[in-house]
């Protein structure tokens, strides 16, 4: 088990080997609980594809047009691609 110290604002440092362990990054969201008269950090589950419906049926949608052939390009350069926008 490791330690670390309550500072004045409340916060706290957490370990290396739990970062390290945890794979978190600065940003990371933790879910606070308090259970049993302990604290309970937990990293917040990633907001992927798998876990998302909505984001799941837009890429089930993006690949199923591309399946049927609803694509264009590829553009030789950026005013071939602005002028399939405006067509």
């Amino acid at each position: 088990m490791t330690r670390t110290i309550l500072r004045e604002d409340s916060q706290i440092a957490l370990p290396q080997e739990v970062v390290i362990r945890l794979r978190l990054e600065a940003g990371d969201i933790l879910n606070v609980d308090v259970e049993d008269g302990k604290i309970i950090l937990s990293p917040e589950e990633e907001n992927t594809w798998e876990n998302n419906p909505e984001i799941k049926a837009s890429i089930e949608r993006g690949l199923k047009d591309i399946e049927e052939g609803r694509t264009h390009g590829p553009f030789d350069n950026a005013d071939d691609f602005l002028k399939s926008l405006k067509s």
